[in-house]
């Protein structure tokens, strides 16, 4: 009997490893990379979108052409919505999606007047 329950908890801790291990592919397959400007956030929603704002608003600031942003943003992998003045990247991953959305204002022909960036995440 004891060798019965010794291998049945083996079993389920393999078990156990192979799930993890394969739900952690998962992930790296569907979940990407992301966008450079993005890298090395906090996982804290919170901490990381007060971050990714500071970056956003360093890397353009007030006066900076609308077609260097939207260009590095697109090189970057943000869909542009030049309309909404919005850019967003999504990461779907298997158990959480992540966003990172920039928006700006401009007011001179050209130059934008002010950019922010958010950072948030949908979880299962």
């Amino acid at each position: 009997m004891k060798r019965a329950v010794k291998v049945s908890l083996i079993a389920s801790a393999v078990l156990g490893v192979v799930l993890l291990a394969g739900a952690f592919w998962l992930e790296s397959q569907f979940g990407g990379t992301p966008p450079e400007i993005a890298d090395g956030l906090s996982p804290q929603f919170v901490e990381g979108s007060i971050s990714f704002n500071e970056r956003v608003k360093a890397r353009f600031p007030a006066g900076t052409p609308e077609g260097e942003l939207i260009d590095t943003l697109r090189a970057q992998g943000f869909s542009i919505d030049v309309d909404q003045k919005m850019a967003r990247f999504e990461q779907r991953g298997l158990i959480c999606k992540l966003v990172w959305q920039v928006s700006w204002k401009m007011e001179q022909l050209g130059a934008i007047s002010n950019v922010d960036g958010a950072y948030w995440g949908v979880c299962i």
